[in-house]
């Protein structure tokens, strides 16, 4: 669940749109808006589309943050 939010950041660090983000992977924006709610998955040709789109590498979306991290050892 991490990922779905941490995406959703990103997309808004870098001031995209849901609807933005849905037409670059020719998708609609309801289904973009389930992809950040973990209601639908997320391809792996969409991740690498969001990927060249945001400009960021897979430990970005995958793996755990600091505040994870201390979640996960605590």
């Amino acid at each position: 669940m991490a990922a779905l939010n941490r995406l959703k950041k990103i997309r808004e660090e870098r001031g995209y749109t849901q609807q933005h983000v849905a037409d670059y992977l020719n998708v609609s924006r309801s289904t973009y808006t389930q992809y950040e709610t973990g209601v639908n998955n997320i391809g792996f040709d969409k991740i690498v589309l969001l990927k060249r789109l945001f400009n960021i590498t897979d430990d970005l979306i995958f793996l755990p943050d600091n505040d994870t991290k201390r979640d996960l050892l605590a």
